[in-house]
């Protein structure tokens, strides 16, 4: 097994969370990146378990959507 480039991880760290600090991505799509990038440079799978985000998901498909705001003509 090879040892970890963990300065090559940390600045692609660094991208990701300044991505989420200056509002290009959101807080969800960060978590994820940088889950990616632990797994990618430790070589150990995506473990990142969030029940949070399982219930938010949950919690969106029982509302219904009253107004379509993307395609408010």
């Amino acid at each position: 097994m090879r040892k970890p480039n963990w300065l090559a991880m940390e600045r692609e760290m660094h991208e990701v969370l300044g991505s989420a600090r200056d509002c290009s991505m959101c807080e969800r799509d960060a978590l994820r990146c940088i889950d990616e990038i632990l797994a990618r440079y430790t070589g150990r799978g995506n473990t990142l378990h969030n029940p949070g985000e399982e219930e938010l998901l949950r919690l969106e498909g029982l509302y219904p959507t009253y107004f379509d705001w993307e395609n408010l003509g």
